[in-house]
């Protein structure tokens, strides 16, 4: 839980995933391997794609994120910055410290990927 704030970190994750899943170029949040071993071993503030950290001072976002073929890579990370720090401080009310983009892979649009194949 966030320090002075009744919201568990796993609330505010699934809050920053909608907000990330939103912007234009990104195709889908990836789950990275550390994410399930992590999770197995209790909650830490993950949705899939991404964790939230709580800090003294505010929360602290890592988002892995698939863009879309074509887009313009650092517009499309630095848009998922901008709209997750906004929409966490308007609507939760947490001060927001960093937003922290991986580019975890591209989709290309009409190309089916094998299970188990890297994105």
């Amino acid at each position: 839980m966030l320090p002075g704030a009744d919201i568990e970190l796993d609330v505010i994750a699934r809050v920053a995933a909608k907000i990330a899943l939103s912007v234009k170029g990104v195709h889908s949040l990836e789950n990275a391997f550390a994410d399930g071993i992590v999770a197995a071993f209790g909650k830490d503030g993950r949705a899939r794609g991404v964790r939230a950290i709580a800090e003294e001072d505010g929360c602290v976002f890592h988002i892995s994120v698939v863009t879309k073929y074509g887009v313009n890579m650092p517009e499309v990370a630095w848009n998922v910055q901008e709209h997750v720090k906004n929409a966490v401080e308007e609507t939760i009310g947490i001060s927001v410290k960093r937003v922290n983009v991986l580019i975890a892979g591209i989709h290309e649009a009409g190309k089916k990927r094998n299970p188990g194949q890297p994105v």
